[in-house]
């Protein structure tokens, strides 16, 4: 598995990873920090969050009825799982600085009554992923996967091979919308309980699920949808999920954050493997074939050599 750290590693594949939608789609907009390299970056970057925007031009040489936009982003797709208490916590715990990250928001689309009511009491609710709020779950899954302790973030990378630059990370350095610095909150805190089972069925899963900003799978999660990817599964392992449902479930997630990408890759599967999105095999499609920046990056490459998708108009990645 290919590790990369710095800001160079984190944006290699990025101009491939971009093509163009099938269908109309707004690309989702996160609030995410630029990835850093150095305690400085760091600092400079504290107030720099910023939405992540990606812009395409659709092909008039492909038919848009190839892809089922309902497929690859189900509309108020439950995830299954609920927050409990574990948000309210990160903000007792000053993982989520309230002020920062409700002042992020007010300068944007305010959030309603009930996701600031999240940040402060505990939720029973079924979490619903839509287009208006991917990029604000983005935001609340990625302090999670960094924060709580787990044997993904001890004995993975960041815990092993990469400790001592751990804070370097976009994924932790990054996270500005803590109190105080996003790193030092790195695997301090007990937010979501796992048994020693359920810890390797994380760790599993983990390691089979890969994100097209970067070639790396969430058993590395260096960047922020690393970081989000690793958090819902936590919280999905503890709340009963099976792995084939988490795996789908992921499926989706990835396709919210990453709308170009999946929708390239549907149009895949269904030219090349002539397979409708509703049977491809999420494990398959997350792995690092497809789902990885070089994967995802082959995938339109192949596709634009075949006509189905023009060359790239420009790039995005996890802070772009």
């Amino acid at each position: 598995m290919e590790k990369k750290t710095l800001l160079g590693g984190l944006t290699m594949g990025v101009l491939l990873s971009v093509m163009t939608l099938q269908f109309s789609l707004k690309p989702t907009e996160h609030a995410i920090a630029t990835p850093v390299v150095s305690a400085a970056t760091v600092a400079s970057t504290t107030n720099t969050l910023h939405a992540e925007a990606t812009h395409t031009t659709a092909p008039s040489s492909t038919p848009a009825s190839l892809i089922n936009r309902s497929e690859v982003m189900p509309v108020d797709f439950d995830l299954g799982v609920r927050w409990g208490d574990v948000v309210a916590r990160m903000v007792r715990a000053g993982a989520i600085d309230r002020e920062k990250f409700s002042q992020l928001y007010a300068g944007r689309k305010a959030l309603t009554k009930a996701q600031l009511q999240v940040l402060d009491t505990p939720s029973s609710a079924s979490i619903v992923l839509n287009q208006d709020n991917a990029g604000l779950l983005l935001n609340l899954f990625w302090p999670l996967g960094i924060a709580n302790k787990s044997e993904v973030l001890s004995k993975g990378p960041l815990g092993t091979t990469y400790k001592s630059k751990a804070g370097d990370m976009a994924s932790t350095g990054g996270w500005t919308l803590a109190k105080g610095d996003g790193a030092t909150y790195l695997n301090s805190l007990s937010l979501v309980q796992l048994t020693a089972r359920q810890e390797a069925l994380v760790a599993d899963m983990a390691r089979h699920i890969y994100r097209p900003c970067c070639n790396n799978d969430t058993y590395f999660p260096d960047c922020n949808h690393g970081a989000a990817m690793l958090g819902y599964i936590e919280l999905a392992v503890a709340q009963g999920l099976t792995a084939d449902q988490i795996y789908r479930n992921t499926l989706v997630l990835n396709a919210y954050w990453f709308p170009q990408n999946y929708a390239a890759l549907a149009t895949y599967y269904k030219v090349k493997r002539n397979l409708d999105w509703k049977d491809v095999d999420p494990v398959d499609a997350l792995g690092i074939k497809y789902s990885s920046g070089k994967g995802s990056g082959a995938v339109v490459a192949e596709l634009q050599s075949d006509g189905l998708l023009p060359k790239a108009q420009s790039s995005g990645d996890c802070g772009a």
